[in-house]
């Protein structure tokens, strides 16, 4: 293949993950909403607040299991409660889920595909830039990553133990999400072997101890919950989150159709994985047959997702390393001349465009793999310029920064109340990474306070009205208030702010 195979490659590859993922991590200030919340989650956890159940606020978080921001608070622990800290501890789980896709490629595609398709994979703008964002959702993409690997290492090799590390690491993406982290890569796998004829004999018995070691971990910290905060935790967890995000109560409900928005996140890779697709489906060879399972993989945790009315497109951040391989997978087959002319053009007119300044270079002249490893690292660091150059100022106009740097103004040393309302609900606005902030549920409360305490309150103009109904913003009070700014969007945020005298 032209390209360090084995483990050279996957260390290449993790060092590639490295260079792309860690730097400048503080250059955007924390995105609203997912963010700030998780990170303070983590903050919580450094200072102690928690060491199983996540809290937030001082208040039990049965929304998420508590191995990612358990992560996060042990990185905040060592280094400091700054905001690059627990995008650190996402890019960390960036660089796992890079390294176990190279070894997921040298085991499907055969030596040298671990730096290619680990490079393609960080050349989607859409991975690499989500992957240095501190939410739930990276610990997902890496634990389930690292799940895929593990299982086919074992189904490989007939050995028992990867298959078994392999089902630990699908409860860890459990504990990291939610239940379908442990579920989508058993799918997949099963799926695959269905598909394959040589080893569909017996596949189950060699993933059920895997599965149930998996789930054991699962069920064990559910346990736990149950004893910390009682069985209405483990109803809230298990089957009130579940069932929002499956009916139309969840607050991003989206159409049945929403997620062919995977064909615009994985650009510009998107050619090459259809090329990719064709290989898992009609080429009989051993790349034919390695793509299946990257096939696989897409197209169940696609269908799976579309079932539930919740929907956005950060849930396809898992989706992606499976998009990844099966563009290795098209660019191998295009560079081996095993593809139909249309075919052949799809998986290489990217790489080709994008690699053009790449020419000048032997290296990269020599070979198509080569190319799509460079055009791959050109767009990763063009996307990390842009975030740093373009989407860090940017993020200095964000509502929640507004009322992150009144409220250091205001709070002079004297306790401080920080107020988000978002969506009809009122909680810490968690930005910055400081400390926990009482919540107060009434005007009354509210009012008493604020009477000794400068007060910042973000509102969204949608709930504005009905928070005034509740009582939450009442005229009277609101009065009181500066506008500090209005933020037009989706969200449509307002920032008020009180010095409390």
């Amino acid at each position: 293949m032209g390209l360090p195979a084995g483990g050279k490659g996957i260390a290449l590859a993790a060092l590639l993950a490295a260079l792309l993922l860690l730097p400048f991590l503080g250059a955007r200030h924390l995105e609203n909403p997912d963010e700030p919340r998780d990170a303070e989650i983590g903050r919580s956890f450094a200072d102690g607040s928690w060491s199983t159940v996540p809290r937030l606020n001082g208040q039990p978080y049965w929304s998420k299991p508590p191995l990612f921001t358990g992560s996060a608070g042990l990185l905040m622990k060592a280094l400091g409660q700054e905001e690059w800290v627990p995008r650190a501890a996402a890019a960390l789980h960036g660089v796992a889920a890079v390294a176990a896709l190279a070894l997921l490629a040298e085991l499907l595609l055969g030596g040298g595909a671990g730096i290619l398709a680990g490079a393609i994979l960080l050349g989607i703008p859409y991975f690499l830039l989500r992957m240095r964002t501190c939410t739930t959702d990276v610990g997902l993409a890496a634990w389930m990553t690292l799940a895929m690997a593990l299982l086919l290492l074992g189904e490989r090799r007939g050995k028992v133990l990867p298959s078994w590390l392999g089902g630990l690491a699908a409860g860890g993406a459990a504990l990291a999400k939610a239940v379908h982290g442990l579920l989508f890569p058993f799918l997949a796998v099963g799926i695959w072997r269905g598909w394959e004829r040589e080893g569909r004999e017996g596949w189950w018995r060699r993933l059920l101890p895997g599965f149930l070691l998996g789930a054991a971990a699962f069920a064990a910290w559910c346990l736990v919950l149950r004893a910390v905060d009682g069985p209405e935790a483990i109803d809230a967890f298990l089957f009130g989150n579940f069932a929002k995000r499956m009916t139309g109560e969840a607050h991003h409900a989206g159409g049945p159709f929403q997620y062919l928005s995977l064909l615009l996140r994985a650009l510009p890779i998107t050619f090459a994985a259809a090329a990719g697709c064709w290989a898992a489906v009609r080429l009989r060879d051993d790349l034919g047959r390695g793509l299946r399972l990257p096939l696989c993989w897409v197209l169940s945790m696609v269908l799976a997702l579309s079932l539930a009315k919740g929907k956005r497109d950060l849930y396809l951040l898992p989706v992606l390393p499976g998009v990844a391989l099966l563009a290795a997978g098209g660019v191998e087959a295009a560079a081996r001349g095993l593809l139909p002319r249309w075919a052949d053009a799809l998986a290489r007119w990217p790489v080709e465009g994008v690699a053009l300044p790449l020419r000048v270079l032997p290296w990269f002249r020599a070979d198509l793999r080569r190319r799509a490893v460079g055009a791959a690292v050109l767009v990763g660091v063009l996307s990390l310029g842009y975030e740093v150059l373009v989407e860090g100022p940017r993020s200095g106009k964000e509502a929640g920064v507004v009322a992150a740097r009144e409220a250091d103004r205001l709070a002079a040393g004297r306790p401080l109340v920080l107020f988000r309302m978002w969506q009809g609900e009122v909680g810490q606005f968690c930005f910055p990474l400081r400390r926990a902030i009482p919540v107060a549920e009434d005007s009354a409360e509210l009012r008493a306070i604020a009477a000794g305490r400068p007060v910042v309150v973000v509102v969204e103009d949608r709930v504005e009205e009905a928070a005034s109904r509740r009582g939450l913003l009442e005229p009277a009070l609101r009065e009181r208030f500066t506008l500090l700014g209005e933020f037009p969007g989706s969200d449509n945020f307002r920032v008020y702010a009180w010095d409390g005298r």
